[in-house]
């Protein structure tokens, strides 16, 4: 009788353990547990979707590349059309004359072309900026890496 008193007693205190084990540490620390996977989990979609924008812009700017590629082709061609034309007129007043607007319009087209060349250039380096900052998951300052991609690009183009 005293074994079957004290089994009981066991089991009624196993029971007990179990109660309180599950009400006040499993519960809480599952509920945490469920918390923090949620919470990764956004973490995740969420760098998931700034990797998608940042894959659409960047076939944005590709496609405006070759819009623009196209389009400095379409200055030269008209640089280069006005300044036969250019040529043509003024070789009847005068050959001197001549040679200075054909200059001044292979200038033009330089300066247009730098300007567009400069325009893609500070695009690709935001873009690559905005790469960064998500690969790095902190701030980057523009100011502070410009003149590092600047010199690389210069690096690239010898």
């Amino acid at each position: 009788m005293n074994l079957n008193l004290t089994l009981i007693i066991e089991v009624l205190s196993f029971l007990l353990f179990v109660y309180i084990f599950t009400k006040y540490i499993y519960r809480p620390i599952s509920t945490i547990l469920e918390k923090r996977a949620k919470m990764v989990k956004e973490k995740i979609e969420s760098a998931e979707q700034m990797e998608q924008n940042a894959r659409e812009k960047l076939t944005n700017i590709e496609k405006r590349l070759a819009n623009l590629e196209d389009e400095i082709s379409d200055i030269r061609a008209k640089a280069i059309k006005e300044a036969v034309e250019i040529k043509e007129e003024i070789i009847a007043n005068a050959k001197q004359e001549a040679e200075r607007i054909i200059v001044r319009a292979q200038e033009r087209a330089e300066l247009e072309s730098r300007k567009v060349y400069n325009q893609l250039r500070d695009e690709i380096m935001e873009l690559a900026l905005q790469l960064v900052e998500i690969i790095l998951k902190r701030e980057v300052k523009k100011e502070d890496h410009y003149n590092y991609i600047k010199e690389k690009v210069q690096e690239l183009k010898l």
